[in-house]
C-alpha cells in the first residue's frame, strides 16, 4: 500500500495559532481598553472566528507596533482599521441598552466574548442555548439597526430581569478575559 506524503507547503498549517488554509483568512487588529489598560489582540475570521493563541494562551500585545512586528514575521496582513472595545463601560451600556448605538456596541462585544471563549475552550454564558439568552441576543442584534436588514428602526425594551441577565452574560465574558490577562504573557 502506498502512502502519500503531505507537501508541507500546501498542507493546512497552524503556527502560533495562525490559520493557514485554502479559505481566505482575514486578520483584524483589535484594541481592548479595560481597567485603565490597553491591550491588542489579533482576531481572525474564516470558516471559524477566533483569536490567535500561543502555547494555548491568548496572544496579547502592548502596542500597535509590537503587533505589527509579530504580523510581519508571520506574514499576516491586517484588514484596514483597528477595532476598539471599551470594556470598562459595559455596565453603562447595559443601563441604557435601549439606545441603538449601545445595542451595536453590546452585540459586537458579545461576539468578541463568544469568539474569545471558543478560542480558549472556555464556557461563555452568552453561548448557552437558553430561550431568555437567545431573546436578549435577538433584541440586541435587531436593536443595533444594521443597514443590511433594511427594516424600519427597532428600539427594544428590556425589563429588569433581562438587564440583569445581560450583566451576567457580559460578566461571564469579562471573567474569561480576566483569567487570560492575569498571567505574565511575556514569559
Amino acid at each position: 500500500m502506498h502512502r502519500w506524503k503531505r507537501n508541507p507547503q500546501t498542507t493546512n498549517k497552524r503556527r502560533f495559532g495562525i490559520i493557514r488554509n485554502k479559505v481566505m483568512t482575514k486578520y483584524y487588529l483589535t484594541k481592548i481598553i479595560y481597567n485603565g489598560l490597553t491591550y491588542f489582540f489579533i482576531w481572525y475570521s474564516n470558516d471559524e472566528d477566533g483569536f490567535l493563541l500561543f502555547n494555548q494562551r491568548l496572544l496579547v500585545f502592548s502596542s500597535v507596533e509590537e503587533a505589527n512586528i509579530f504580523a510581519d514575521k508571520e506574514h499576516i496582513i491586517f484588514e484596514k482599521g483597528i477595532t476598539v472595545f471599551y470594556l470598562s463601560k459595559i455596565t453603562e451600556l447595559i443601563d441604557n441598552v435601549e439606545i441603538s448605538q449601545n445595542c451595536q456596541s453590546l452585540i459586537d462585544t458579545w461576539h468578541l466574548f463568544s469568539d474569545l471563549s471558543k478560542s480558549l475552550n472556555e464556557e461563555f454564558v452568552g453561548d448557552y442555548n437558553d430561550e431568555e439568552i437567545v431573546d436578549i441576543y435577538n433584541k440586541l442584534f435587531y436593536g443595533s439597526n444594521l443597514k443590511l436588514l433594511k427594516n424600519e428602526e427597532y428600539h427594544p425594551s428590556f425589563n429588569v430581569d433581562e438587564k440583569n441577565k445581560c450583566l451576567e452574560i457580559f460578566q461571564s465574558g469579562l471573567s474569561i478575559l480576566n483569567k487570560y490577562l492575569n498571567y505574565d504573557f511575556r514569559k
